[in-house]
């Protein structure tokens, strides 16, 4: 059985090296002219005020990763279906 550290490193080391790749995915894009650039935001915060902050970015943000499935609760939390839904509103893509 894997110790608390271990697992809270393992899983650390795989949201750094899939936010990595959401970032070099988003860089990937050629820009025109035309275009304006986006970021990726790593979205591990409980839904309230950086949520709010986020779909309120406007086109600044482009990509939102997020973890849902690894706090407590056996089910949906309906705030972050809200946080969700207000960013994919906001037109950011939200992964996770």
């Amino acid at each position: 059985m894997m110790n608390r550290a271990r697992h809270f490193s393992l899983a650390w080391s795989l949201a750094r090296g899939g936010l990595v790749f959401a970032v070099l995915l988003i860089s990937g894009v050629t820009a025109s002219a035309a275009t304006a650039q986006s970021m990726a935001v790593p979205a591990y915060f409980y839904p309230g005020s950086y949520w709010t902050q986020l779909a309120q970015a406007g086109r600044t943000v482009g990509l939102a990763v997020m973890n849902p499935d690894s706090g407590p609760g056996s089910g949906p939390d309906p705030n972050y279906v809200k946080a969700v839904q207000a960013a994919e509103a906001a037109r950011i893509t939200v992964v996770g």
